[in-house]
């Protein structure tokens, strides 16, 4: 009788191991929730095209081998622990920058942690501590890589920022659109709108009104995106030149002419070529 309930135990034991979820799928499923399924934000700081973040079960995975008290322990905590654990941290933001998200308090404010996370992808600057997120020259690596996440330094960095000429100029380098950090000094200078525009013609919105009139400025900004014509002047809207060049660029930049040009042949045949 003890020998058949004692086989009728194992055979229990058996089915219940066949059925649960493996430690793995648990690990790996906790994991899953841990990151963004698509790329955090639009940028010159993400380096390879995903279509997900780099999950940290990957590393979890490898890690076990050197952790075998993982296997011992409940799945939700070796995702915990290992939130904890330096060494595993910086490999994490190395592949992902977005996992800096999930890190704890404490390595949210190491500053090669957060280094290793921007420079993997610049947007990653949002998660870090916010004595980090003050800090000028990791800023700058940030905004280098893509100017939109100066929206995410400190409010009293970014106020400084603003002003700063040169990193304003790396900013649109990297993405014109951050035209619209600056201060109206800055957006007033030519040179940086032009860069700006250059990069992305729809920065002619952040451009100061003077600018919106400069015939240079503009046919950049409508060559590189047509629909940046809505934020030109009016004396350009009935210019045929730049009209034809913004049709060129966008069809449907002819809803932002004048009248007039709207029901011209020559920009008509431009539209539809």
């Amino acid at each position: 009788q003890v020998v058949v309930n004692h086989r009728v135990f194992i055979m229990v034991v058996v089915l219940v191991v066949a059925l649960a979820p493996s430690a793995d799928r648990m690990l790996q499923d906790d994991a899953d929730g841990m990151l963004p399924r698509d790329r955090l934000c639009l940028g010159h700081g993400h380096r390879h095209s995903r279509r997900s973040d780099v999950r940290l079960g990957a590393l979890i995975r490898l890690q076990r081998d050197s952790m075998p008290w993982v296997r011992r322990t409940s799945p939700i905590r070796p995702c915990r622990a290992l939130k904890k654990d330096r060494n595993f941290v910086l490999q994490a933001v190395r592949m992902s920058g977005a996992a800096l998200r999930h890190v704890s308090d404490k390595l949210r404010k190491d500053r090669e942690v957060v280094l290793a996370a921007v420079r993997c992808s610049s947007a990653a600057l949002q998660f870090a501590a916010e004595e980090l997120q003050q800090d000028k020259e990791l800023v700058s690596i940030a905004v280098q890589l893509d100017g939109l996440v100066l929206r995410f330094a400190s409010e009293l960095l970014r106020k400084k920022l603003r002003s700063d000429k040169e990193l304003v100029s790396a900013a649109v380098s990297s993405h014109g659109l951050a035209l619209q950090y600056a201060v109206e000094e800055l957006r007033a200078d030519k040179r940086i709108a032009s860069i700006a525009v250059g990069r992305h013609g729809m920065a002619l919105e952040f451009v100061t009104e003077d600018l919106c009139r400069d015939r240079e400025l503009v046919m950049v900004a409508v060559a590189r995106n047509g629909a940046a014509l809505q934020f030109a002047g009016d004396e350009f809207k009935r210019d045929r030149e730049v009209v034809l060049a913004a049709v060129r660029s966008d069809g449907y930049a002819l809803a932002f002419a004048a009248m007039e040009l709207q029901h011209d042949h020559e920009v008509l045949r431009a539209r539809m070529w």
